[in-house]
């Protein structure tokens, strides 16, 4: 085996994509890590103050806003994309070609960019020409034509709503792989011992999965973190910034309104909600695996 592996081979392996890590992203966060403690408009030389950029978020309404409406979303996506995706996972689970068809479809808005999204969700949800609102009014249901994007209060749930149409697909194939991988003689098991189909998914699977449903976990809240091309077709951050998210803000303070410093200052408060929010799952879905 000595033949098939030397020292130059590896690093001739490993330098380019240790090199391509470096200049992407490590370089861009410590580079952000010091810019959060300068006043820089990206022109000029960067003043360094300090702590004033992170004092500022403490006082900063809109970065609270954008907090809240960032938990909101995440929350809904939680909410819908966990037992939704695992049903179609569950129903679409044997291997057939009236299947494979269903699953495709549903995992192509995953495959779609972003923006294109936005545009399609866009002309659903506007609240003037929008699809939803024409066809209630069409039907003589006026009272319930709202502004699904746009104001203050179902924006933020709206776009969760096709966060959650986005990544449904997603979701969909890691519980598939999961259930995959549940030995079946478990489950030959159950149903001998009288199990109803119900009480298998419940009593059997879903306690078995707990590593899935906890990487599905992670995806979706820190998914929610990065939130961003959805909100800006959707709703630009508007009405006065009332349906930002934590990126869109970021955005737009660092190139709108070219606070580069205080913009570095959210990226990395954003970074490190992130990271907080990974390790806790990661503790309590090792703290799972122990109890079990």
């Amino acid at each position: 085996m000595h033949h098939l592996y030397s020292k130059k081979k590896f690093l001739g392996f490993v330098f380019p994509m240790l090199f391509m890590y470096t200049a992407l992203f490590m370089l861009p966060l410590v580079l952000a890590f010091i810019y959060s403690f300068t006043t820089y408009n990206g022109i000029g030389e960067a003043v360094w103050n300090n702590f004033k950029n992170y004092k500022l978020l403490l006082t900063d309404k809109l970065m609270f806003t954008s907090i809240t409406n960032t938990l909101k979303m995440a929350a809904v996506n939680l909410v819908l994309t966990i037992p939704i995706s695992f049903f179609l996972a569950l129903v679409l689970q044997k291997t057939c070609r009236k299947n494979t068809t269903y699953k495709t479809i549903l995992f192509a808005p995953y495959v779609i960019p972003g923006a294109i999204s936005g545009l399609i969700w866009l002309f659903i949800l506007d609240p003037s020409a929008g699809l939803i609102n024409n066809v209630l009014r069409a039907i003589g249901l006026d009272s319930m034509a709202m502004q699904w994007i746009g104001g203050i209060k179902l924006s933020p749930y709206s776009i969760a709503i096709v966060c959650t149409w986005g990544g449904i697909g997603f979701y969909m194939v890691l519980w598939q792989l999961g259930l995959k991988n549940l030995p079946g003689e478990v489950l030959e098991a159950s149903l001998i011992d009288g199990c109803t189909k119900w009480q298998q998914i419940t009593k059997v699977m879903i306690p078995m999965l707990h590593d899935t449903i906890f990487s599905i976990a992670i995806f979706i809240l820190t998914g929610a973190l990065k939130i961003y091309d959805y909100v800006y077709i959707l709703t630009g951050g508007g009405p006065n910034h009332s349906s930002e998210s934590i990126v869109s803000y970021m955005y737009s303070t660092t190139f709108t309104d070219r606070m580069v410093g205080y913009g570095m200052s959210i990226a990395v408060v954003e970074f490190t909600i992130a990271i907080a929010v990974t390790l806790l799952m990661q503790y309590l879905s090792r703290r799972k695996s122990v109890e079990l």
